[in-house]
């Protein structure tokens, strides 16, 4: 529309008609641009909530294996704990055996 204006139309264009003709073309340029704008955030828009669905589909990933790397852990926790209790117990049986002794226990 600018080349036209400029070229084709520059005779024909004279007072009124001129102010119009540009100011219908300023009109579609702001539309153009405002097009722009709004896909732009359009697509940002998808882009950030794509993006924020990756991102919990990955964290949730990671704290399943979190959650059983501390199931895990905590079994080990209790099993040794199982095993302090055991031998805690047997020594107890073999001084109540032994008549208790005076001899100082380790810790």
């Amino acid at each position: 529309m600018v080349t036209w204006g400029m070229t084709v139309f520059k005779d024909r264009l004279e007072g009124v008609q001129y102010i119009l003709y540009w100011c219908i073309c300023m009109a579609f340029t702001g539309l153009a641009l405002l097009t722009a704008a709004l896909d732009m955030i359009v697509v940002r828009l998808r882009e950030f909530r794509s993006e924020k669905r990756i991102i919990r589909e990955v964290f949730k990933d990671v704290e399943e294996v979190d959650i059983q790397k501390d199931d895990e852990k905590l079994d080990q926790f209790l099993d040794r704990l199982e095993q302090e209790v055991v031998v805690e117990r047997n020594k107890e049986k073999k001084d109540a055996r032994h008549g208790g002794d005076d001899t100082p226990r380790q810790k």
